[in-house]
Parts: C-alpha cells; structure tokens; sequence
C-alpha cells in the first residue's frame, strides 16, 4: 500500500482501496463564523489521512465503507457505495453540539473495487486499528450490514 504523489487513493495489488476526504462533501450554511455555539458540523470537520494522525485522546475519526458488493452478492439493490458520502451532506449542515475540545477529522473512505470485498474489508479492520492506536473513537459511514460494525 502507499499513497500517490497526488495523495488521493492508496493501492493494493492495483486495487484502488481509499480515497480521501474532500471538502465538497461538507458544505452548508453558517450562522457563525466566531461564536462556537453556533457552528455546523460543516465549520469543524477536519479533514487528515488515516495513517497520519496525531495522538487524540479526545477525538473522533469518520471513516467511510464504500461497497456495493455485499449488496451484489445478496442479490440485493446496487447503491449502497454512495452511502458514505451521502450521509456526510446530510450531516454537513446538523448544528455541532459536542464540546469544542472534541476534535472531528474525516479521514475519507475504503473503497471496494470491483469483487474486492474482503481486500477492502482487511484494510478499513488496518485503518480502524491505526485510529484506535491514535487514541481517536471511529464512526463508520456506509451501507452495509455485518454484525462486528457499527454502522451509521
């Protein structure tokens, strides 16, 4: 795996499997531009690289699952891969009510290429065990159904 010079997707055997946060997802309106009380999660979502956080001991990381997949091998409906981002507009504008000294990073999505399922599976388990080591809790966007995550 390694990132390319442009610093959107990593690779794994030709396999695009991450792609980075972007701030097109997390737009909205803004009541305030100084007073706290009144942003929107839009105003305060960071967006980092998942394998170039500092230490947290307060802070929470969104990842994303992009994957049709587990949809496709269910015989079920094609669309699930766009939840991740989907649920990041709905956020975007929410009011941010968690205590300012929380800090909230975007730290983009794994993708599943193609039948990739379980390549893209390996690497959001490696992903989420790079945040917990950084001390940061994970909340993880998508579409999919498997009784070890917690999806939202």
């Amino acid at each position: 795996m390694h990132y390319f010079e442009t610093l959107t997707c990593k690779e794994m055997e030709g396999v695009l499997i991450y792609r980075l946060a972007s701030k097109q997802h997390w737009k909205g309106r803004v009541d305030s531009q100084q007073d706290f009380e009144k942003f929107r999660f839009h105003q305060v979502v960071q967006l980092e690289q998942v394998n170039q956080l500092e230490k947290s001991k307060s802070g929470f990381s969104i990842i994303g699952f992009e994957s049709d997949e587990g949809v496709k091998r269910n015989k079920g409906r094609i669309g699930a891969r766009e939840a991740p981002n989907e649920i990041r507009k709905a956020l975007s504008s929410i009011p941010f009510t968690i205590n300012n000294e929380k800090k909230i990073s975007d730290v983009g999505n794994v993708v599943c290429e193609g039948e990739e399922l379980e390549i893209a599976q390996q690497e959001l388990g490696q992903d989420l065990n790079l945040l917990y080591q950084n001390g940061e809790t994970p909340i993880i966007l998508g579409a999919v159904m498997k009784p070890y995550m917690v999806i939202i």
